[in-house]
């Protein structure tokens, strides 16, 4: 049985309906992409899932309990970075840990190392460039100890160059600690080399256009530059 399932989940604001009759289902461990055009609604899914709005119609269901009822924590990093600013990155990053339970004190170094943070811990968050500060705002989800990970939209505005490694040390990281985890992106890049599957998603009112499962389990950076990378990336554009 799936861990993460959404059963027929219908969202609305108002009489705009966003979702229609949303079905999905990830299993214990897996990375998912909900892959769409702006606004079509994956944020909006996403906080279903973390129950921060309430479905009009039909249900998600964690580990066969309703979203309502799940009393685990579930680490999500949202599209801003929420950093508290009179606190250093170490300090944000370890009080996520403390607060969660996360009971392993030196995570924290080693996920800012992951982030390529580690010669920054002392810094605040107004002395970040924006990249690093959503670095920081990623290692701070990371090192919430959790089975379930929300990530929306987490590499906008980190450095180009890095983006490749940060994947690729962040993918390492969720399937070395079995975490189930859901991306939202509108990357193609990030959504192929991150997923074990992705969900193709319509304009609102949202339906799953197509379902591209990713094959290869074990990658490394040479996967951007492979036939099976281009080959999905074509899939998910045609």
């Amino acid at each position: 049985m799936a861990y993460i399932r959404f059963d027929n989940v219908v969202i609305k604001y108002g009489d705009h309906k966003v979702t229609h009759e949303f079905n999905c289902e990830i299993e214990k461990g897996q990375i998912i992409t909900l892959f769409g055009p702006s606004g079509c609604g994956k944020s909006s899914l996403m906080k279903a899932l973390l129950n921060l709005i309430v479905p009009g119609k039909g249900k998600v269901f964690i580990n066969t309990v309703e979203a309502d009822k799940y009393k685990y924590i579930i680490g999500y990093v949202p599209q801003d970075n929420q950093l508290l600013p009179w606190q250093t990155l170490r300090e944000n990053v370890d009080l996520w840990r403390k607060e969660s339970g996360n009971k392993k004190p030196f995570i924290t170094d080693d996920i800012l190392e992951l982030m390529e943070l580690a010669d920054h811990g002392h810094k605040h968050p107004s002395n970040l460039s924006g990249g690093m500060q959503r670095r920081a705002s990623l290692a701070r989800g990371l090192a919430t100890q959790t089975e379930i990970l929300c990530l929306d939209e987490v590499l906008v505005s980190i450095e180009r160059g890095l983006r490749k490694k940060i994947m690729m040390q962040m993918r390492k990281y969720i399937k070395k600690n079995n975490i189930s985890a859901i991306l939202i992106s509108h990357d193609y890049e990030e959504a192929v080399y991150m997923s074990d599957r992705i969900y193709v998603l319509s304009a609102a009112p949202t339906e799953i256009l197509k379902t591209i499962n990713i094959l290869e389990a074990e990658r490394d950076l040479s996967f951007f530059d492979s036939d099976a990378f281009e080959s999905y990336a074509q899939k998910m554009v045609s």
